[in-house]
């Protein structure tokens, strides 16, 4: 059976050669060669999926993932929207892709002089090769700062960056499942992009999350490929000694820590330190078990991949479950500080595999991005209101992927295109576009919706 990506392809492909002789046979272009004047683009507003957000000083929240039109906006898996929801268009990113159509941001992080660190999988930028690499810096206005180094990742379809965390002086900590230069999959770049000799721990496991402590100490969690691991570096690369072993039996996900210095962890485990902590555990300062906190949970049904902690200490906690130590709490609960729920907030996101992104916000509202969304009206990222009720005055479409499956070039010079999108460079068109010549939206034809 041929698989759908592969059926996009060759739609997309005899796309290609289809405008291609229609061009040529009105003289546009050269033989063989693509017109650079040429720009219509369709899109559809379905599957897109959010995985990584960062809020800057000013408000604004870049978010990341795989999509590729946000609110009818063409955006290649980055996009910045502001505080409240609209997408900024000042924010010009480059288009993220990947060879073997996996292109995805996992992990996005600030530096203090407002260039943006970004992470995932992906072979290059707006056309440009970039070799394995899965690491690049942005200037604030989103475009390619040309003095960050090329990164020499190895070049494998399972090249990830999963994690960043900057340091106060923009150093800063890369996660993941790559080899760099032969340091492993965990590892420290000066602010520049050029490497940090003095950090060396070797590791070799996958990591999906680290969190850095005030104290400058960094936690890292993951996956050994046959369990979960939390392990606590001292900031010289070192193993920190003070640090009670953890061993949860599946990956973990996600790492919070407390204003009072207990950590919480989140992910695919069952146990840790083969007690029951179905998905969710809390340690204290020095890695011991907290075990007041959700002992005894074994009925949730769902991973655990966002945690946020609230002003008020209460915790909100994000994934795959539909249900939270029995109780039916689809998607996204908030806990007291004994981790208990809080039968005052009830989320209301309808059916979607799993929440992977929380963001509080100034107003106590909830951006919620949703690591694989259905189709619907929200796409991939949903504003809650406080009580975890959907904010319905904020919509969002978050979109990825769309074929045309038939052109048809007019007397005039004009293009029909009709296949599965709703959105033809950037404006509203269900199924059906006509572009002039030159590939501009032809405004003028509104076909019914």
């Amino acid at each position: 059976m041929v698989a759908l990506h592969q059926v996009r392809r060759l739609a997309s492909f005899f796309l290609y050669l289809f405008l291609s002789v229609c061009l040529l046979s009105a003289g546009a272009v050269a033989s063989g060669q693509v017109d650079p004047t040429f720009n219509a683009a369709v899109q559809q507003r379905f599957n897109g999926q959010v995985h990584t957000s960062a809020t800057q000083t000013d408000g604004k929240i870049i978010v990341g993932g795989r999509f590729t039109v946000v609110n009818g906006i063409a955006a290649a898996n980055l996009v910045r929207l502001n505080p409240d929801g609209s997408v900024d268009a000042t924010f010009n990113p480059p288009d993220f892709y990947a060879h073997l159509n996996n292109d995805s941001i996992f992990a996005i992080a600030l530096q203090s002089d407002g260039k943006i660190l970004v992470g995932g999988v992906f072979d290059g930028m707006s056309g440009t090769a970039g070799s394995g690499r899965s690491l690049h810096r942005l200037n604030s206005d989103g475009s390619v700062d040309t003095t960050f180094p090329p990164l020499n990742f190895a070049t494998t379809p399972a090249t990830f960056v999963y994690a960043i965390k900057v340091l106060p002086d923009n150093s800063f900590y890369v996660g993941g499942r790559f080899s760099y230069n032969g340091l492993g999959s965990f590892i420290r770049l000066n602010a520049n992009g050029s490497t940090d000799s003095s950090f060396s721990p070797g590791f070799s496991y996958d990591v999906s999350t680290m969190h850095v402590q005030p104290d400058g100490k960094i936690l890292i969690g993951g996956s050994t490929g046959a369990g979960g691991f939390l392990y606590r570096y001292n900031s010289n690369g070192t193993v920190d000694p003070g640090f009670a072993a953890v061993t949860p039996d599946q990956e973990v996900l996600v790492i919070k820590q407390q204003s009072d210095g207990k950590i919480l962890i989140g992910g695919e485990f069952a146990t840790v330190n083969t007690g029951q902590y179905a998905r969710l555990a809390r340690l204290n300062t020095d890695g011991t078990l907290d075990v007041a906190f959700n002992q005894f949970n074994t009925n949730t049904n769902g991973n655990v991949a966002e945690i946020e902690v609230r002003s008020d200490g209460k915790i909100l906690v994000g994934g795959g479950f539909t249900v939270f130590n029995a109780l039916a709490k689809p998607k996204v609960v908030l806990l007291d500080q004994s981790g208990s729920v809080d039968d005052t907030f009830t989320a209301t996101l309808g059916t979607i595999p799993q929440v992977t992104v929380l963001e509080i916000l100034g107003s106590g509202k909830i951006l919620a991005g949703f690591g694989f969304a259905l189709p619907g009206p929200s796409g991939g990222l949903a504003m809650l209101n406080p009580d975890g009720t959907t904010d319905t005055s904020q919509k969002f479409d978050v979109g990825r992927d769309s074929v045309a499956y038939k052109v048809l070039l007019q007397p005039d010079g004009r293009i029909l295109a009709g296949g599965v999108f709703t959105v033809a460079n950037g404006v509203t068109r269900s199924n059906l576009a006509r572009f002039n010549g030159d590939g501009t939206l032809d405004t003028t034809f509104v076909p019914p919706a």
